[in-house]
This record gives structure tokens, C-alpha cells and sequence, in this order.
């Protein structure tokens, strides 16, 4: 069972004298505190809950006494039981508080009984009641008689280099027993706690993780880079989430609970990406570099009519131009027989894909060669050479009658 504390409250009482206070064992100056070591609590199907310790400049005698207006009367509530953690600020030595109190109007008896398993070692009982009275700066407020132990205690030194954890099982009793069960945070907040189970303290540390960001990395624009930080760990066990700056700018663009993940660049890149691995608690940061190279531009020439195309019209050749990266495309033509023509292009989205064309009149038959280039603004460039064929069209006349004179006249 641990440590047992029993405590019998009878209220109505008024006794003349002064509450005994017996400093048990101190014990040695424990290690400095870990800053990421948190106080923890929780009851059976719960989640832990961190809470920091009561901080005074006083030992546990001077704090606990409850003859004078002392300062842990702040926590002091009609039918509640409260417990907390408290540092003397003097030393830094961290204790265990506890106390049951009654109201001062006079009510029958409580009793409380705490069984304490398994408190870490070199912790013990520091300080308890003898009977006498309990003054909260005016009138007394009740008598406490105790068996086995108090009404309310300290126990301590616990070690604060270390972790630990132990459990309080409570037993409420008397004809009229405590209402409510607390736990007390530094700054004064109260954590209510179910009377019926018991409630696990604990000092937790936290170390760490390691961040390793693999690479170097390497890809093309429009295409995704699979990033792998499968390498980071935490000395905890702990889960880890992923973050990732994928421009440099110190903001984290992505989180992912994932070791594997992939981004894709729209341009050619040259530069560095930050992982961020966390336990929740504690994160750390690791730099890869990644070069994304530059893709050119690809022509395709759309198909020519399935028909022949006839001298005197109007005829051109279609192209589209397809690049993987969001980049401005300039095309450029030349012609024997419809000219140049240079068209620049930009839809800002990624795969870009444009058409083209090049048309005029072409008076003559013949076969005429078409020359196309397609360069994006990181110097890519594609380039095709195509035949616009244009057949003869066969001469055609046109009869002219008139009556009025003699003769017939055709145009051809």
C-alpha cells in the first residue's frame, strides 16, 4: 500500500492552543530541474494534465503553519481536499502539500484516509498536524484530531533530476465526509478531480528529437521531389510531426505526421529546404539542399487538313506548346510566304499550355517551309521546321453573253 495518511476532522471544537508542526526529513538538495521536465497529473481514463508547483520563499515548516496568516491558506476551501506541488524557492526543493478542511460554522465529523504508492525513493513524510488549532487568521476555525498521521501533510524532497510517478488511492468517510477533491496548479487554478478514482502524479522529462532532413535532393520543375526524413527520431519514443519550409522565408508551409513527403517546384530551383520534427513538446531543425533544374519547352504541330489546300487562300500551321513549369513562353516564327511573327505567352499556372498560329494568303502553289521556335524565360527552347503544302488551283472561265451585240466574251 505505500505510505498510509489517515485523517479524522471534528468540527465545532474550540480548543485553546497552537498547532504543532513536526519537520520530519528534509533529505539532500536535489539535482537543479531539467527545464523540459513538466508536473503531470491524471485519473484513471484520463489524459495527463501538466501543472507547475506552488513557489514560495519559505520551507514547508514556515509555509504550513497554520497558526499564522500563511500563505497556503489561499488554497483553503469549505469540504475540500486539495493537494499540490510546492517549491521553496530559497533551495529549490520540491514537496508534495496536502490538507483537508472543514468550514467554521461546526459540522459533524469527516475522515480521510490516502494511501500513497509508491512514493519515489527518498521521499517522505516532512511535515503533520498535532492536534491543535486551525486559524486562518480570525476566529478559530475548527479543532483537528488525528490518527496515524493529519489532517493535512507534506511529504518530500522528490527528486527533481529525475522522473517519477506515484499514485494517491483516497478514502472519504465520517458522517459528513469532504464534498471535493482538487488539484492545485502554481498560479492558483483548481483541477477537479473524481473523488472515486485515484490520481497519478508524475514528473515527466522531455527530451529532444533529432531532425536529419536526407539529400541532397534533386528534380525537375513540374515533376515532384520526394523529400524523406525517416531519419530523424525521438530518444522518448515519442510520435513526430514534419514540418517543411519549402522557400526559406522561416515559415513552415507544410505539416505532416508522415516521414515521406513530396512538393513540387513550377521553376528551376537552386537552394535549401527546413525540416522541423516535433514530439509535441520540443522541436529541433535540420536544412537539405535541392536543385530543381529547368525543363524547355515541347512543340507539337497540330495535323494539316485532310483536304487538299488551294493557292489564293488563306492557309497557316497550328502549334501547341506544352512546359512543365509556369513560365513565360515566347514563340517565334519565320516563313518564305507568310512572314515572321514573334507571340510571347504567359497563364501562370503549371503544366502551361499554349497555341499558336501562322496564317496569310498564299497566292502561288509550292511547298513552303515553316520554321517555329518556342523558348520559356530560363532560356529552354524547342525548335521544329515544317512544309505548308499548297496545291495549284486549276484556271476557271466565266461566260459573258450580250444580247445587244454580236459576239461572245469570257474571262478566265
Amino acid at each position: 500500500m505505500g505510505s498510509r495518511v489517515a485523517a479524522m476532522v471534528l468540527v465545532g471544537v474550540v480548543l485553546a492552543g497552537v498547532a504543532g508542526l513536526h519537520p520530519d526529513a528534509f533529505g539532500t538538495a536535489p539535482s537543479p530541474a531539467s527545464p523540459t521536465c513538466t508536473l503531470k497529473f491524471r485519473q484513471p481514463g484520463g489524459a495527463w494534465t501538466s501543472i507547475t508547483a506552488v513557489g514560495r520563499a519559505k520551507d514547508p515548516t514556515d509555509y504550513y503553519d497554520y497558526f499564522s496568516v500563511s500563505a497556503h491558506t489561499d488554497f483553503v476551501e469549505a469540504y475540500v481536499s486539495k493537494l499540490y506541488f510546492y517549491t521553496n524557492t530559497l533551495d529549490g526543493r520540491l514537496y508534495l502539500f496536502f490538507h483537508h478542511n472543514i468550514d467554521d460554522g461546526g459540522s459533524p465529523d469527516a475522515a480521510v484516509t490516502f494511501d500513497f504508492s509508491p512514493l519515489p525513493s527518498g521521499v517522505n513524510a516532512v511535515l503533520s498536524d498535532d492536534p491543535g488549532e486551525f486559524r486562518l487568521g480570525r476566529a478559530v476555525e475548527g479543532q483537528w484530531e488525528f490518527f496515524l498521521n493529519t489532517d493535512g501533510g507534506v511529504v518530500g524532497p522528490f527528486p527533481t533530476g529525475a522522473e517519477w510517478d506515484f499514485t494517491i488511492t483516497a478514502t472519504w468517510g465520517g458522517p459528513d465526509p469532504m464534498q471535493a477533491w482538487r488539484v492545485v496548479d502554481g498560479p492558483g487554478t483548481d483541477f477537479a478531480l473524481d473523488m472515486a478514482k485515484s490520481v497519478e502524479l508524475a514528473r515527466a522529462c522531455n527530451a529532444s528529437p533529432t531532425a536529419v532532413a536526407g539529400g541532397p535532393y534533386s528534380g525537375t520543375e513540374g515533376s515532384p521531389v520526394t523529400f524523406d526524413a525517416g531519419g530523424s527520431s525521438d530518444p522518448d519514443g515519442d510520435a513526430l510531426t514534419y514540418s517543411w519550409d519549402w522557400d526559406g522565408d522561416g515559415v513552415f508551409d507544410e505539416d505532416t505526421s508522415s516521414a515521406t513527403v513530396q512538393h513540387l517546384w513550377t521553376d528551376d530551383f537552386v537552394g535549401s529546404v527546413t525540416l522541423r520534427v516535433s514530439d509535441g513538446e520540443l522541436s529541433a531543425t535540420a536544412v537539405a539542399s535541392v536543385s530543381v533544374v529547368n525543363v524547355p519547352p515541347k512543340i507539337t504541330v497540330e495535323p494539316l487538313p485532310a483536304i487538299p489546300l488551294f493557292e489564293g487562300g488563306s492557309h497557316g500551321v497550328d502549334i501547341r506548346v506544352d512546359d512543365p513549369g509556369a513560365d513565360v513562353i515566347t514563340v517565334e516564327w519565320t516563313s518564305e510566304g507568310l512572314g515572321s511573327a514573334v507571340h510571347t505567352f504567359f497563364t501562370g499556372t503549371s503544366p502551361t499550355r499554349i497555341r499558336d498560329r501562322l496564317a496569310g494568303i498564299l497566292g502561288d502553289d509550292g511547298a513552303y517551309a515553316v520554321a517555329v521556335s518556342a523558348k520559356d524565360d530560363d532560356s529552354g527552347v524547342d525548335s521544329v521546321e515544317t512544309t505548308l503544302p499548297i496545291a495549284n488551283a486549276a484556271p476557271s472561265a466565266t461566260v459573258q453573253t450580250s444580247l445587244d451585240s454580236v459576239g461572245v466574251a469570257f474571262r478566265i
